[in-house]
Formats: structure tokens, C-alpha cells, sequence
């Protein structure tokens, strides 16, 4: 996305959504205590204690899939490893952002929001919880469908995903069980993230083209567009919807970053 060239928080934050998102999807792949299904618990961890240093809105997204792997894996044993997993691979990142808060202000638990210089920054931020406080129409319908800032505007590919995301549900099978957790986990993240973007009070991002705030929707509407296309009817969709993205998006990104409109003598 365009407005990921140069805000490198929103870039990380869908790096990071995507890994978490791999690692839960690989322990129903698996064997409950094999290397391989401790690897993937290990990287879903690593990038879900990284998550909300990126950006702290994309931890929405996070925590539900990683929850959602205690219902993948079975049984209490199988849980309490998978607790230990995740726990030895978000340790080093959470506790780096955690001491990067310190070394920045002052302790652990305290935001850089406390020390904004903008006035307008901090009207914006001082209202609610961090800014959010409850949704409007016209902040989702902007985020999803805006030719500023619209997700599905500028990736229609990603409409795909609901779809995977509603057989994932409905389909009966041996997959579709392990899937299924994953689907309400994903659904679980996407409100969440719908519900930030539409009550935050500076949902437009300011100097933005494209999606900022929700950027990390992106990579998992994605994984479950590819769930779509396992249809073979599907594919075709699929190829022509991402083409239109990667035109959309391209396009944009060539004529943009350029100089802010509020540098009227430069």
C-alpha cells in the first residue's frame, strides 16, 4: 500500500499479523508436540509479542489468533505446551518493547501520547481511550471504501476472504473443524479492528493514501482469499479481483509519497 512507504509501523504490523496468522494455521497441520508443531507455536508467538510494539492497534487482531490455537491443538497437555511455546517465542520481543517504553518514557506501561506536541494530535487522542470512544458509519464506510483510504478500494482481492471466511464456517469435514476456530478467531480480529477504526476520532490517518490503522487486515483477509480459491470456480475471481488490486495500488504508489498540501511554499 502506498501509505506503507513511509510509515514503517503499518508495514510491521502486517509482517507481523501475517506471522502469527502462519504459525496458528501450521499447529492443526501438524502433530501435537512434534518439532515442527513447536516451530510453528514458536513463530506465532515471536510475532505476536511483537505485534503490539508495530503498532498497538494490530494486537486486536493478534490476540484472538492466538487464542484461537488453544482450540486447534488437543487436549490440556498439548495447551499447556502450546502456553510454554508461545511464551518462548514472544518473550524476547515483548520484553524489548517493553524496555524500549522505559528507555523512551520514562516506564514500561507509559505511550509516547502522553508527550504529542501537536495540539491537534492531542485533542484527537485525549478524547476516549487513546481516541476511541464509539463507532460511526461514516469512519468504517471511509476505512473500507474510500478512494483515500478504503481497504477494499484499494485491494478488492481481499472481498475474497470473507467469502473463505464464511465457507469456513458453514462447511462440515474433518478441515473445516480445524479451520473453523481459526474463522471465528479472524471474524473476532476484523470487528475488533472495524470497531477501532470506526470510534477513532483520527480514523483518516491525516496525510494518507490507503488504509493506515487497519493495514493489518490486510495479509489476513489474504490468507483466507487463497482458502477461497480452493474452489476452482473461485480462481478465476481471484486472479481478476488481484489484478485490479495490483493495477489500483500500483498506480498509487508511483504518484505517491509527494510533497504534503500543507507545504504551500516549499
Amino acid at each position: 500500500f502506498p501509505y506503507a512507504l513511509t510509515f514503517t509501523g503499518h508495514g510491521l504490523a502486517a509482517l507481523c499479523i501475517f506471522g502469527v496468522a502462519w504459525g496458528v494455521l501450521q499447529l492443526g497441520r501438524h502433530e501435537a508436540g512434534s518439532p515442527a508443531w513447536a516451530r510453528a507455536a514458536i513463530v506465532a508467538g515471536f510475532f505476536g509479542g511483537a505485534t503490539p510494539f508495530a503498532e498497538y492497534p494490530a494486537a486486536l487482531i493478534a490476540a484472538p489468533l492466538l487464542a484461537a490455537g488453544f482450540f486447534v491443538v488437543p487436549g490440556n497437555v498439548n495447551r499447556l505446551r502450546l502456553f510454554a511455546m508461545y511464551a518462548a517465542g514472544g518473550a524476547a520481543p515483548f520484553a524489548l518493547g517493553l524496555w524500549a517504553h522505559n528507555e523512551m518514557w520514562g516506564a514500561p506501561w507509559r505511550t509516547g501520547y502522553a508527550y504529542l506536541e501537536n495540539k491537534g494530535y492531542q485533542v484527537t487522542h485525549g478524547e476516549g481511550f487513546f481516541g476511541v470512544t464509539y463507532p460511526k458509519p461514516n469512519a468504517v464506510g471511509g476505512a473500507l471504501f474510500s478512494p483515500g483510504t478504503g481497504l477494499f478500494f484499494y485491494s478488492p482481492v481481499l472481498v475474497m476472504g470473507l467469502w473463505g471466511l464464511f465457507d469456513a464456517l458453514n462447511k462440515q469435514g474433518a478441515q473445516e473443524r480445524l479451520r473453523r476456530p481459526l474463522a471465528v478467531a479472524s471474524i473476532a480480529g476484523l470487528l475488533a479492528s472495524l470497531y477501532f477504526i470506526g470510534a477513532h476520532r483520527g480514523w483518516r490517518g491525516g496525510w494518507t493514501l490507503g488504509p493506515r490503522y487497519i493495514v493489518g487486515l490486510a495479509p489476513l483477509l489474504w490468507l483466507w482469499a487463497v482458502e477461497s480459491a480452493r474452489s476452482p470456480k473461485r480462481r478465476p475471481w481471484l486472479a481478476s479481483l488481484g489484478a485490479l488490486s495490483i493495477v489500483t495500488t500500483g498506480f498509487a504508489a508511483a504518484l505517491y509519497p509527494h510533497l504534503s498540501d500543507v507545504y504551500t511554499n516549499p
